[in-house]
């Protein structure tokens, strides 16, 4: 099954996502640990049908600033606000990709800044 066959993301297609409520629960519980991670990166992410499986917990690595905001980021507390564009292409990616695992996805002010693939091409 590809990622845009599967029921979730048929329901929400990613060019569709504009605001927090547009997303899945599982995206919206993996951006809400982005905010409260703030700074730090997710060694291992696994992702099925283009969606991310968080399980029972996330492991994570926190970066601690000396002279910095080291607090969840405000957005934490919001229930709506507007999607920003880190967000709508990561979650895009993680469509695309389907199947595989994101690694040392690194989260800067709360949003995916950078990760790795690890995915299965097709020959």
């Amino acid at each position: 099954m590809n990622a845009s066959s599967h029921p979730s993301n048929q329901a929400r297609s990613v060019g569709a996502l504009r605001t927090k409520q547009d997303l899945t629960p599982e995206q919206r519980k993996l951006m809400l640990s982005f905010q409260r991670l703030r700074y730090g990166r997710i060694p291992v992410l696994r992702v099925e049908d283009g969606l991310p499986v968080l399980g029972g917990g996330l492991s994570c690595v926190r970066t601690v600033k000396v002279l910095g905001e080291n607090a969840p980021h405000p957005a934490a507390q919001s229930e709506y606000f507007e999607l920003r564009r880190e967000v709508t292409d990561f979650f895009r990616m993680l469509a695309e990709l389907g199947n595989g695992e994101v690694r040392d996805l690194e989260i800067r002010n709360g949003l995916p800044f950078s990760f790795e693939l690890v995915e299965t091409l097709k020959v």
